[in-house]
């Protein structure tokens, strides 16, 4: 089954110090744009990454492969946070597969022709 898998969440950046810089939109807008990358060497499809500057919100979504939703949270969470990662980016409050931030939708079901032989 393919499941589109949705997280929505806070994003911020910081200077070592902890102070948020003068150009914070500049360095979340690069930081996103290297996860984007990140996330096609990962092999990750119908990737989206939107942010909303405004409410410091991100939200992320991939298409992926698996027998049910739950596994699809397990995919795209790894996919997600390993590209993060990989930009150079922390996930200290990361959610785990059944919070709230979590979205999963159903959008295509495969299947394939059985045969059944005579014995």
């Amino acid at each position: 089954m393919r499941f589109t898998v949705s997280l929505l969440g806070e994003v911020h950046a910081r200077t070592e110090d902890g102070v948020q810089p003068e150009n914070e939109a500049e360095l979340l807008e690069a930081h996103l744009d290297t996860v984007m990358q990140e996330l096609e060497k990962l092999g990750a499809s119908d990737t989206v990454i939107d942010l909303d500057l405004g409410v410091s919100r991100v939200t992320f979504e991939v298409l992926v492969e698996a027998p049910n939703p739950l596994e699809a949270v397990s995919t795209a969470s790894t996919q997600i946070r390993s590209a993060i990662h990989a930009a150079h980016g922390s996930t200290p409050d990361w959610p785990g597969p059944n919070h709230e931030a979590w979205s999963v939708r159903l959008v295509g079901v495969r299947s394939a022709e059985v045969l059944v032989g005579a014995f």
